[in-house]
């Protein structure tokens, strides 16, 4: 018989005998619900009940204190004002100052091996996995899991609701996969992110022009970026995330930099998969996102070390011990815990992650987003500096869906994971020097507005005057940090030359004059800058950036109603934040 008949087989009998034993009594009393989603993000759909006899691979997150001590001494680190400024972990000693999860997992874990009708569980640091059947998770969970649709996609085995012993409720953050209508991952999610990228790119009538299009000489130019590492010894490093099977090419990099690069910088990446990402490396599966990020960072990085982490969405998977086979609809891993799980576990993380995607933030499940935003936290104490696409929605967010909440609601749209307050956000200009119309910014709708961005966030809810009042939380963490140019960005794609636009343009190359400071630094004996945010607010930056205080961004409509975008305004604003920096200040500033 071959392997595979086998692990059905085996799959097959484990699903009988499971559906055919009753839950233990300490598995099925005193529970509470824990999680609902009570209205299914945009374009999910309800499709049919799910066979009881279906096998589940779950996991559960054990919880932990929302103001646990890493994440104080993460401001700590990151505070230009601090004794501790600069003063980073290894990844040993952040292991050390982790919160004890270990009584929660002993308690989790008992329960779920004494109820019948559960396998395989087991800890792995902050989480406990198992094996259960759908009708088994009925009982153990009073959860009704049935198949759902993201567009059409292949069906999933997703609940609503989910509920947990009462008992052990403070232990428990979130059940996964469950309550999560997460839409990365997946061909459909690809061609719809596809298309969206297409919408910002432009052929060209004729060769570039470096006068008017944005090249890399461009931008040296405009934001003052005046130094080029002479080598890689410094210990500076970048990386480029990469979800969505964006896969990057050598032979369009090496022309890229060779026909438009700076000082005849022959710069090359290394490759990381995770999570069953891919790396192809040909013509054919080539993306422009992948593109983009890459010959806009490394135009400017030049020797230093550079990282492309092609991350998966929902790959194949099997299960230990047993090399139990998990069906494709049931993967459990979504791209950012994996990505940034990833990042973490290395001894020597880069020291700059530039990320060009985002979600509109209510989509995230809000114990989902807490999580991830708590792992960018750990990254703060690792020294990373983490730079995120604010996204390309204006105050639609993404700009997929429309300016609408979970209750139906009118709301502008927040993006995540720029509203998580441990990364920085990057939004967009045009090339008249204002906002792009289209560059997403706002207030989170789960995250407070943290002390190091109150003071002048505060003048701009002043100045508004009551503008917009109704659609966003004003004490939220409020987004993007700063602003560069976002609009005809040559790039090489395939062998072709177009143009792109977009916050995922201004992003890599942000990250670069990031990776630069870095190399600055760290030849002249200082640590690298790690959280900017505490540092990009401070009295110590107030000259470094072009105040953007005129235009506006694109706001929101339907058939019967329209609201304006956000005002760029003097001083911080929801649409460009602090500005556009220039490269040689921060550089008198911080080295």
């Amino acid at each position: 018989m071959h392997l595979q008949s086998l692990l059905g087989a085996a799959l097959w009998a484990f699903s009988q005998t499971a559906s055919c034993r009753a839950v233990s009594p300490r598995a099925a009393v005193d529970l509470v619900e824990h999680e609902r989603t009570p209205v299914l993000p945009a374009g999910w759909r309800y499709m049919s009940p799910a066979n009881d006899n279906e096998t589940l691979q779950l996991r559960i997150a054990l919880a932990h204190p929302e103001d646990a001590d890493h994440l104080r001494l993460a401001s700590s680190v990151s505070d230009p004002s601090s004794i501790n400024y600069g003063k980073y972990l290894s990844a040993a000693e952040l292991q050390a100052v982790l919160p004890d999860v270990s009584s929660a997992g002993a308690a989790v874990t008992e329960w779920l091996e004494s109820a019948d009708g559960v396998q395989h569980v087991s800890q792995h640091g902050e989480w406990v996995s198992f094996i259960t059947t759908v009708g088994t998770a009925r009982s153990l969970l009073s959860a009704s899991f049935a198949q759902y649709s993201y567009n059409g996609e292949a069906p999933v085995l997703r609940t609503q609701s989910y509920s947990v012993p009462a008992d052990l409720q403070e232990s428990i953050d979130f059940l996964f996969p469950a309550t999560q209508f997460l839409s990365a991952g997946g061909s459909r999610r690809y061609q719809q992110y596809s298309r969206q990228l297409e919408s910002r790119q432009h052929s060209l009538p004729g060769p570039p022009d470096c006068n008017v299009d944005t090249c890399p000489s461009k931008l040296v130019s405009k934001y003052n970026i005046t130094y080029f590492p002479p080598d890689a010894s410094s210990g500076s490093t970048i990386a480029i995330a990469g979800f969505l099977e964006e896969h990057p090419n050598r032979t369009d990099l090496q022309y890229f930099l060779h026909t438009y690069g700076l000082n005849n910088f022959t710069a090359d990446y290394t490759t990381a998969l995770v999570n069953g990402g891919e790396a192809p490396d040909v013509p054919s599966r080539v993306g422009a996102e992948a593109m983009l990020d890459l010959e806009y960072a490394l135009a400017f990085t030049g020797p230093l070390p550079a990282t492309y982490i092609s991350t998966g969405g929902r790959p194949p998977q099997l299960l230990q011990p047993g090399n139990t086979s998990v069906p494709e609809s049931q993967a459990g891993n979504e791209p950012y815990l994996e990505f940034l799980d990833y990042l973490l576990g290395l001894e020597d993380p880069p020291l700059v992650v530039s990320i060009s995607y985002s979600d509109d933030e209510q989509t995230v499940p809000p114990a989902y987003a807490r999580r991830a935003c708590d792992l960018f936290g750990r990254l703060a104490l690792r020294g990373v500096s983490v730079i995120d696409a604010s996204g390309d929605g204006g105050a639609l967010g993404t700009g997929t869906t429309e300016c609408l909440g979970p209750n139906n609601e009118t709301k502008f749209i927040p993006a995540f994971p720029a509203t998580c307050p441990w990364v920085t956000s990057v939004g967009a200009t045009a090339a008249w020097g204002g906002p792009a119309t289209w560059s997403a910014g706002g207030f989170s709708d789960l995250f407070p507005r943290p002390e190091w961005q109150d003071a002048v966030v505060s003048t701009y809810i002043d100045r508004l005057n009551g503008s917009h009042a109704p659609y966003y939380s004003a004490a939220g963490r409020a987004f993007p940090d700063v602003s560069l140019i976002g609009v005809d960005y040559v790039t090489t794609v395939g062998g072709f030359t177009s143009t792109l636009k977009g916050t995922s343009a201004s992003t890599p190359v942000f990250a670069a004059m990031v990776a630069l400071l870095n190399d600055l630094r760290l030849r002249a004996g200082k640590p690298p800058l790690g959280f900017l945010n505490p540092l990009l607010y401070s009295d110590a930056l107030k000259d470094v950036y072009r105040d953007v205080a005129e235009g506006q961004g694109g706001g929101c409509s339907n058939s019967t109603w329209f609201e304006p975008g956000w005002e760029a305004l003097p001083g911080w604003d929801a649409v460009t934040g602090l500005g556009e920096p220039d490269f040689e200040k921060l550089r008198a500033a911080v080295v």
